[in-house]
């Protein structure tokens, strides 16, 4: 068995559109990553100062130290009147690490405060939330967004030819007729697709992660991912701290991998090229991320679906299946529908590859 797990283990990136695809990933992989942690950083001055790369890390760091810890509405005052408005700008003038999120929460266009409290801004926080480094995490979080939704076609790339290759090849002829192809070689199959595509999901997630602890450190760990100045995380309304939605993005990760992959090993057993199976099994992925949902039950499902789920905010925000009398989480459904997925895949691919027609 182990030697049939090894064999189509070297089956999976032998081909040479395997091969492409990865080289690939990793190029944008690289240049995502090294873009987002260490380009990424800017600021514009209170005179209209465009600063950039190292001097605006410095400056940002400045302002973030000066006014870091639990926002209260004291210090909401404090960040608003530090950076006043001349004639004619707006909040937008000024950017900074610490000053766009809190002006975009607690300001009006020009500068001056919104009549808002931070218990009223954030209602479900038992504690105020805390000011930091965040900007620098969510710029990072946010990246890896799309470099996991990018995996995911890299899986669908990998996973289809496993079956279909042996339709179009006649191997399935071959297999079927040995001694353990109907079981031993369908499981290798299965078990070395699975292992490779979250492997490959881990290593791509924990090279991200020391990337960004080298270039950045772990300052801001422990502050609110909301309070960041590009706002992507800005709706989810409970307390969520960096280190809690890095988790978060890693186990929506592994999540969407497992669904994508059972998924793809049903249409490889399915289809009788690869070609076909890619196709399908592509359009399955990314479809739902085009889909316009017409009420929150439909938006709901739409966030199951492996591309929208990776999404932090999207899962957070979108509430919960009532099932039983109960609303279970989105956070959990996503477990549930990965789980379901791989067992449909293991499944499928054992009963239908095994009954399959030799011609």
């Amino acid at each position: 068995m182990k030697q049939l797990i090894k064999f189509e283990f070297s089956k999976l990136i032998k081909k040479k559109l395997v091969l492409i695809a990865i080289g690939i990933f990793a190029i944008l992989y690289a240049t995502m990553l090294w873009s987002w942690i260490f380009g990424n950083e800017w600021a514009v001055t209170q005179e209209g100062e465009q600063l950039f790369g190292a001097e605006a890390e410095a400056y940002n760091t400045e302002i973030t130290n000066r006014f870091a810890g639990p926002l209260t509405d004291e210090k909401v005052q404090e960040i608003l009147a530090a950076f006043p408005r001349t004639d004619g700008m707006t909040t937008g003038d000024i950017s900074n690490n610490t000053y766009y999120p809190v002006a975009n929460l607690f300001a009006e266009r020009d500068g001056t405060w919104n009549g808002k409290t931070v218990q009223e801004v954030f209602p479900e926080f038992d504690e105020p939330p805390v000011l930091g480094m965040s900007s620098r995490w969510e710029s990072f979080l946010y990246s890896m967004m799309y470099l996991v939704l990018m995996s995911g076609i890299l899986v669908v790339i990998i996973v289809s030819p496993v079956f279909s290759d042996e339709y179009t090849s006649g191997m399935d002829a071959l297999i079927l007729t040995s001694r353990y192809g109907k079981r031993r070689c369908v499981l290798a199959k299965v078990f070395s697709v699975f292992c490779f595509s979250i492997t490959m999901e881990a290593v791509i997630l924990l090279i991200g992660f020391m990337m960004f602890c080298a270039g950045r450190g772990l300052a801001g760990w422990d502050t609110d991912i909301q309070l960041s100045e590009m706002m992507v995380f800005s709706r989810i309304r409970q307390p969520l701290k960096c280190c809690e939605a890095a988790l978060m993005t890693a186990f929506l990760a592994m999540m969407s991998t497992i669904t994508v992959t059972g998924l793809t090993l049903l249409f490889s057993v399915l289809c009788p090229t690869s070609f076909v199976s890619i196709i399908l099994a592509a359009v399955t992925y990314l479809a739902p991320m085009f889909m316009s949902p017409g009420s929150e039950a439909a938006r709901r499902i739409l966030i199951l679906f492996p591309a929208n789920s990776i999404s932090i905010s999207g899962v957070m925000t979108a509430g919960g299946i009532p099932a039983a009398g109960l609303m279970i989480p989105l956070t959990v459904m996503v477990g549930v529908i990965a789980a379901v997925a791989a067992a449909a895949g293991i499944w499928g691919s054992k009963s239908i590859f095994s009954r399959h027609q030799v011609c």
